[in-house]
C-alpha cells in the first residue's frame, strides 16, 4: 500500500465498457465498493465509446487488508457516462491504483473537447456562450 502522503493523480484516463466491467468484477471479488455491480454495468454501458475516468480520492481505508493481490492503493474513481438526453452522469468505482495506471491517458485534444462540452452545459446568468 502507498503512504498516507500519496497525491491523488490529476490525469484523466479513458476506459471502454468491457474493461470497466472486468475491473468491476475484480473489485467485487475482493470487496472494493462501487455504485453498480459488474452485471449492471454490462447492461447499462454502451460498447462503442470510451469513458473518462479520474481519481477523486485515495481510499485505502476501505481496501480489504487481507487481499494480497491489491498491488497499489485503492483509488476511488469517478466515471462519466453519456445519458440518452445528451448529458453526462457520473458514478463511483474503487480500483487498484495499478489497474488505473494501465488505462489510456486522455489526450489533450479529447480533454479540450470534454471541457467545451461541460462548459456549454453550465448556465451562467447574464452570459451566453456560443
Amino acid at each position: 500500500m502507498a503512504s498516507s502522503r500519496e497525491q491523488v493523480p490529476r490525469d484523466i484516463r479513458l476506459v471502454d465498457a468491457d474493461t470497466l466491467v472486468g475491473l468491476r468484477r475484480k473489485g467485487e471479488s475482493i470487496g472494493l465498493s462501487g455504485r453498480w455491480s459488474s452485471d449492471q454495468l454490462a447492461d447499462l454501458l454502451p460498447r462503442s465509446i470510451l469513458f473518462p475516468i479520474r481519481v477523486i480520492l485515495i481510499n485505502n481505508a476501505t481496501a480489504p487488508v487481507s487481499y494480497a493481490p491489491l498491488k497499489g492503493s485503492c483509488y476511488r474513481c469517478l466515471v462519466a457516462t453519456p445519458s440518452q438526453d445528451g448529458t453526462y452522469s457520473q458514478f463511483q468505482i474503487d480500483l487498484d491504483s495499478v489497474d488505473f495506471e494501465t488505462l489510456e491517458l486522455m489526450s489533450s485534444q479529447d480533454l479540450l473537447k470534454l471541457t467545451h462540452f461541460l462548459l456549454e452545459s453550465v448556465k451562467i446568468e447574464g452570459v451566453e456562450l456560443s
